[in-house]
């Protein structure tokens, strides 16, 4: 559909925060050929997203006032760690009364090192040894002392 250099353009503006009208701008097509590049990758293609995170994390309460809160600590939180599929994905196991409570130890900690975990990419491997590729060095056949007597005429045995 797209070029790769678009491809990863796209994706870096998905993971930076940025919505469907930046991501269209960008690849010069709609917004609805973003949002089904998006979906083929498995990623949720609205700009809603914060407010999904805070239903996936937060208990609600009513009113305006309590989600404009949760969504400047989700703001001051993903400057922190700016990646939208690593807030998409992550789970608790709870839900919080505020999303204030991930700045606070211990969960601070929690977050930090799931964090990690999400961001860690493993080293690859330079060279794999093919069978038959890889031999031993060759052991040397020094002579082991196999009894007393070989211990007591050390200077006959080689070491």
């Amino acid at each position: 559909m797209f070029t790769q250099d678009i491809e990863d353009q796209v994706l870096k503006i998905y993971d930076s925060g940025g919505i469907l009208k930046d991501m269209a701008a960008i690849t010069k097509t709609t917004q609805t050929k973003v949002k089904d590049f998006l979906s083929s990758k498995g990623l949720n293609p609205t700009n809603n997203w914060k407010g999904a995170v805070i239903n996936n994390l937060v208990n609600h309460s009513p009113g305006k006032e309590f989600k404009i809160v949760q969504i400047k600590g989700l703001n001051n939180l993903f400057e922190i760690y700016p990646c939208r599929r690593f807030w998409e994905r992550l789970n608790f196991g709870k839900k919080f009364e505020s999303i204030n409570y991930l700045k606070y130890p211990p969960y601070d900690n929690i977050l930090k090192t799931k964090y990690g975990y999400f961001m860690y990419n493993p080293p690859e491997e330079k060279y794999i040894h093919e069978k038959g590729d890889y031999e031993a060095p060759k052991w040397g056949g020094k002579k082991r002392i196999k009894s007393t007597k070989d211990l007591m005429n050390l200077d006959k045995v080689k070491l």
